[in-house]
């Protein structure tokens, strides 16, 4: 064999390696988010945080690991943050994951959509309620750009504005989201569908806090006859 030959086969060899090293870093820190996930639906916040912060090392020592696997260790980081009413440390971990998307993604992104509930969220919490519309607001902007007005992706923004405008005390706004929501959610599910059930309940309360309970009724009626048609007449949700 020349030496070009030989050198070309090494280099090949060498490249295979390290793609093959990196494919499993990957697939390492993916495991991570999945073991961190899995706890935190569990409600287990001590066994989710040490898995969390684990998969979160992995994505600081991993700058060429997948983005969206690097971006998800930080939320779910967060989420445990969050969980444990630390929400100014839950916003600076959903920011990281938000630099990460951009640079990957692009800020228009629907990825990037992600960050900014997330960060929505946690500055919620902190009552800072003009922020956590401005956030839910390009979130929902990306999604529109991203996967088109009447989207699932879009109701589920528009869900968590009205959540949030809810918590902010400002049901007039609340109102309009929930409806939006609602049009989107029927048109793609139909009425016998727990979210459009959910949908309903969020609009009613909303309507009860602003114009009371003889206008909310017949929003709960639907409410519990969209969540009984997809959840059976049984389910402990209905109570």
């Amino acid at each position: 064999m020349s030496r070009s030959l030989r050198n070309t086969v090494m280099l090949l060899s060498a490249l295979t390696t390290l793609g093959g090293l990196q494919t499993a870093r990957a697939a390492d820190l993916a495991v991570l988010n999945a073991a961190c996930k899995s706890a935190m639906q569990g409600n287990n916040l001590a066994t989710a945080e040490h898995d969390c912060l684990a998969a979160l090392k992995g994505a600081e020592a991993r700058k060429r690991a997948d983005p969206a696997a690097q971006a998800q260790a930080f939320d779910n980081m967060g989420d445990v943050y969050l969980a444990k009413g630390k929400p100014v440390d839950a916003e600076a971990t959903y920011r990281r994951a938000i630099t990460v998307r951009d640079y990957a993604f692009g800020k228009y992104s629907g990825e990037t959509a992600i960050s900014y509930e997330k960060i929505g969220n946690a500055l919620l919490r902190q009552k800072k309620w003009a922020d956590a519309d401005v956030m839910f607001a390009r979130a929902l902007d990306n999604r529109e750009k991203t996967f088109g007005s009447q989207s699932r992706e879009v109701a589920d923004t528009l869900n968590a504005m009205g959540i949030s405008e809810m918590v902010a005390n400002n049901p007039a706004k609340a109102e309009s989201s929930f409806r939006r929501c609602l049009q989107i959610r029927e048109k793609l599910f139909g009425t016998r569908n727990a979210d459009v059930g959910r949908t309903y309940q969020n609009l009613a309360v909303t309507i009860q806090a602003s114009k009371g309970g003889d206008a909310a009724a017949p929003y709960f009626v639907q409410a519990l006859t969209s969540l009984e048609a997809a959840l059976g007449k049984d389910d402990p949700a209905l109570a």
